[in-house]
C-alpha cells in the first residue's frame, strides 16, 4: 500500500514531484522513491507490507526501459510471476509490484486483465513514450488526474494534486453539487475544478500528446438461468470462492488484523481467517455507550467463537470533539460517512497491526440493505405514476406532504412524485442527501445550480445501461458497487486507514467472487424471510450457529453527539458569516437545515455534512 504521483510534460517537474511526495507521505511512511526522464517524473511513498528487503520503488523490467509505481495488492502476484518466469522473464524482488512491470511487458494494456488485487499504478515505456495509468475494477484503489494540452498529472489524493501546484485552488460547482445531492463527491468529479477520477476499471494512456481512456472490466451481463435446486450447489461455489479470496488476502509479511462488528460481513471474514491461520486473529471493536447503535456485545461473542485476540474500544462523544480537527482534517474530499472508519483504523494501527481486513462489500454482493427491498416498490410505483398526467402527480405529493409533515422521508417522496430528481431511476432518489430542490435552497443565493455535470451524467448513464441486464436485485447490487460503495464507502476506507497508514483489505471485493454472485437471481439472495440467506447458507459453520443476525448499519450515535458533544462546534461554524461555507453556499439555507435538525425534522447527516464541507474548502482552498 503506497501513495503514487507523477507529472508528464511540465518543465522542472522535481519540486513540484517532492510537495506531492511529502503530501502522501502518511500513506508510505517507510520510504520513498522517484524516477525522471526528460518529461515523465514519478513519485512514490511505500508502505512496505510484501518483500520488505526488495521491494522498494520505483520497479524496473530488466532493461530499465519499463518503470512502474504502485499503489495497492496484486494477490495472485505468485502465480502470475511463475507464468511470467515461464516466458523469459527475470525477476530480481521477491514484491508483487514487479509482476506488474513484466505483465506489461508480455500483454501491454491488457496486463490489467491477469492481475487479481486492489490497484491503481503507472507505467512508464521509455520505447513507445508512453504513460499507462490503471485503476483496479471496483475502485478500491484511488487515481486522480488533472490534463491539459499535453500536460498531465495525477496522484493518490486531490490533496497531492494540490500540493503540487498543477491546477488552482478553484471549488468545482460540479463537484459541490454532487457532494451535496449524496454526501459525497460522485465519481468522476471531485470538488477541485479540472481534477477527475480515473473510474473504476479504467486504463488511461498518455503518448505524443494523446489521451486514451478506455473500461477494461464490467461484470458479466448474462443473468444465471439457476433455478432453487441449484442453491446447494451455488451456496458450496460461494464458499469456496470466499475461502479462496479470504486465503489470498493474508498475504503479509507484516502482521494482519481485522474489523470485527456484530454483522455478518465481518463475522463471515473472522470465520474463515481464523479456518486459515494457525495463530489466533486480531480483531477490532469501536464500542459505545449508546446501546441501540452498540454492536460490541454481538462483535465479542464472534470473538470468543474464534478465539480471537480482541480488542474493544469505547469511543464517547467528548472524545469525538477532541480528535475532530484531526478526523476531519484527513479527508482527502468531504465524507459525511468516513469518521467511523478513521477511528477502527487507529485502533487497528495502535493495537500492533500493519494490514487490516474488512467486510465491505458484503451488503452490496449478497443484498444486505434496505434498498434491495425498497426500490423495486418505487419502481412499480413510479412505472404506475408516469402514465398519469404531471398534475395528478403533484397534487399527490402535495397530499402525501401534508401527511408526512416537514421530514426527509417527506422531501424524497416528494421529489419521486414530482418526477425532480437528477436521474431517471429510484435508486438515485433512495440514496439522495439533500434533493434537488433543497440543493437548489443551497445554491440559490450563489446563482450556482445548473444542469448536472456532463462526465457524470455520462457515468450514471452507462451504469443505468449495465445495470438493465439483471433481474432487479442484481441492478442494484451493480449500482451499489458503482455508487455508494465506491463513492462514499471505499474512499473512506481507504482515506481514512491510511490516515494511520494502515493498509485495508476487502476481501469480499474480489472479482471472481463478484463476478458469479452478481449473477446468482436475485429470488435466491433477496427474500422476505431473513437478511442475506445466500451468505447465510454458504457460510454455515463459519457464521454464529443460532444467531439471528440483523442488519445494522455501522454508524456513530451522531444525533446524540451533535446535540451534545458537538452542538457548539456547529453552531458556532454555521453562524459565521465569514465561513468558508459562506463564500459557497446560501448562509439562510444552511442555517435553516441545522435548525429543521434540532426540530427533528430532518436527520443528522444533513448538518453534518455541511460542517465537513465548511471544514474541507477551509483547509484546502482558502
Amino acid at each position: 500500500m503506497c501513495g503514487i504521483c507523477g507529472l508528464y510534460g511540465f518543465s522542472e517537474p522535481l519540486p513540484r514531484l517532492d510537495r506531492m511526495q511529502r503530501a502522501l507521505i502518511h500513506r508510505g511512511p517507510d520510504s520513498e522513491g522517484q524516477y525522471y526522464d526528460g518529461q515523465i517524473a514519478l513519485g512514490i511513498r511505500r508502505l512496505a507490507i510484501i518483500d520488505l528487503k526488495t521491494g522498494e520503488q520505483p520497479i524496473y523490467n530488466e532493461d530499465h526501459s519499463v518503470v512502474v509505481v504502485f499503489n495497492g495488492e496484486i494477490y495472485n502476484y505468485q502465480e502470475l510471476a511463475s507464468e511470467l518466469v515461464a516466458k523469459g522473464h527475470r525477476f530480481v524482488t521477491h514484491t508483487d509490484t514487479e509482476t506488474i512491470v513484466h505483465a506489461y511487458e508480455e500483454y501491454g494494456p491488457d496486463c490489467v486483465q491477469h492481475l487479481r488485487g486492489m490497484f491503481a499504478f503507472a507505467v512508464w515505456d521509455r520505447k513507445t513514450q508512453k504513460l499507462f495509468l490503471a485503476r483496479d475494477r471496483f475502485g478500491i484503489k484511488p487515481l486522480y488526474f488533472w490534463q491539459t494540452g499535453s500536460q498531465l498529472a495525477f496522484a493518490s489524493e486531490v490533496r497531492a494534486l494540490l500540493a503540487g501546484e498543477v491546477t488552482p485552488r478553484s471549488l468545482s460547482q460540479s463537484g459541490l453539487k454532487s457532494y451535496l445531492a449524496y454526501g459525497a463527491v460522485q465519481e468522476p468529479l471531485t470538488l477541485v475544478d479540472g481534477v477527475y477520477s480515473l473510474l473504476p476499471g479504467q486504463t488511461l494512456t498518455l503518448g505524443h500528446g494523446r489521451i486514451s481512456i478506455q473500461r477494461y472490466w464490467a461484470p458479466p451481463h448474462q443473468q444465471s438461468g439457476a433455478t432453487d435446486r441449484d442453491l446447494p450447489e451455488i451456496q458450496r461455489e460461494v464458499c469456496r470462492l470466499l475461502s479462496q479470496s479470504v486465503a489470498q488476502h493474508l498475504l503479509s509479511d507484516v502482521p494482519l488484523g481485522v474489523f470485527l462488528s456484530g454483522g455478518m460481513d465481518s463475522g463471515t471474514v473472522v470465520g474463515l481467517m481464523s479456518q486459515a491461520v494457525r495463530e489466533p486473529v486480531r480483531s477490532f471493536t469501536i464500542h459505545f455507550r449508546e446501546t441501540e447503535f452498540d454492536e460490541s456485545r454481538a462483535a465479542i461473542a464472534t470473538a470468543e467463537y474464534w478465539k480471537t485476540q480482541q480488542t474493544t474500544v469505547l469511543l464517547t462523544g467528548d472524545e469525538i470533539l477532541h480528535d475532530l480537527p484531526q478526523a476531519v482534517a484527513a479527508m482527502d474530499q468531504p465524507t459525511v460517512d468516513g469518521v467511523n472508519s478513521w477511528y477502527v483504523s487507529r485502533a487497528a494501527r495502535r493495537g500492533g497491526v500493519k494490514v487490516a481486513l474488512s467486510g465491505l462489500g458484503g451488503d452490496e454482493l449478497f443484498g444486505g440493505y434496505p434498498t434491495f427491498r425498497e426500490i423495486p416498490w418505487m419502481e412499480r410505483a413510479g412505472a404506475l405514476l408516469c402514465h398519469g398526467p404531471l398534475l395528478l402527480r403533484r397534487m399527490g405529493a402535495s397530499v402525501t406532504g401534508r401527511l408526512l409533515g416537514k421530514n426527509d422521508v417527506a422531501a424524497k417522496l416528494d421529489a419521486f412524485l414530482r418526477d425532480d430528481t437528477y436521474f431517471p431511476h429510484p435508486y438515485y432518489v433512495h440514496r439522495v442527501l439533500f434533493t434537488p430542490a433543497r440543493c437548489e435552497e443551497l445554491l440559490r443565493a450563489r446563482h450556482r445550480n445548473g444542469s448536472v455535470a456532463a462526465a457524470w451524467r455520462r457515468k450514471v448513464a452507462d451504469d443505468l445501461d449495465h445495470a438493465a441486464f439483471y433481474d432487479a436485485v442484481g441492478a442494484i447490487s451493480y449500482l451499489e458497487l458503482r455508487n455508494y460503495l465506491l463513492c462514499t464507502l471505499l474512499r473512506d476506507a481507504d482515506c481514512m486507514s491510511m490516515a494511520h497508514s494502515l493498509e485495508l483489505r476487502v476481501p469480499m471485493l474480489d472479482h471472481e467472487l463478484v463476478e458469479y454472485v452478481i449473477r446468482v437471481p436475485g429470488r435466491l439472495k433477496v427474500t422476505g424471510k431473513r437478511a442475506k440467506p445466500l451468505l447465510v447458507g454458504a457460510m454455515k459453520g463459519i457464521l454464529l450457529p443460532g444467531r439471528r443476525y440483523e442488519k445494522r448499519p455501522f454508524t456513530f450515535p451522531w444525533r446524540a453527539w451533535l446535540s451534545t458533544s458537538l452542538r457548539s462546534q456547529l453552531e458556532k461554524t454555521f453562524s459565521d458569516h465569514e465561513s468558508a461555507l459562506d463564500s459557497a453556499l446560501d448562509h439562510p439555507s444552511v442555517a435553516a437545515v441545522w435548525n429543521r435538525f434540532l426540530a427533528g425534522q430532518t436527520s443528522w447527516a444533513r448538518p453534518w455534512a455541511l460542517y465537513v464541507l465548511e471544514r474541507w474548502i477551509a483547509r484546502h482552498l482558502g
